[in-house]
């Protein structure tokens, strides 16, 4: 489990140098407007990497939630929510995104907590999901 620290400086500041993050994709997205300059990768149902304005170069990496009380605990969105990705046609573009309610439950949270057009699903239903992923 991590170590919640008080300080206001970071451990280590002013940081890490960049480094690529989780390479196994789940989806490239972006807005179905070609207005759009802005594109994102996911994986694990977590946001990896958000390249804007152009997409050579990532500007954000790992955007999750961070689950904590501010003292006795610490869940992360990757490690401690369960999620999964529905590709909505073999050969199409679109995806949906889904969370386990056991793992929201799990931590109080609720849709309204998540980002927009995150589904909701069983656990069972879940499970049947993940098994017909591996067929």
């Amino acid at each position: 489990m991590a170590i919640i620290l008080k300080s206001p400086v970071a451990t280590g500041a002013p940081g890490i140098p960049p480094r690529w993050t989780r390479s196994a994709k789940d989806a490239v997205c972006t807005a179905y407007s070609s207005v759009s300059h802005l594109w994102f990768t996911t994986s694990v149902g977590v946001v990896n990497e958000i390249y804007f304005p152009t997409i050579d170069q990532p500007q954000v990496r790992d955007l999750q939630f961070l689950i904590t009380d501010g003292e006795t605990f610490f869940h992360e969105e990757r490690r401690n929510l369960v999620s999964t990705t529905e590709y909505l046609d073999a050969t199409g573009l679109g995806v949906r995104l889904l969370v386990c309610q056991p793992s929201l439950d799990l931590n109080d949270l609720s849709l309204d907590d998540l980002i927009d057009g995150v589904e909701m699903i069983g656990g069972a239903t879940f499970n049947e999901l993940a098994v017909s992923a591996d067929a």
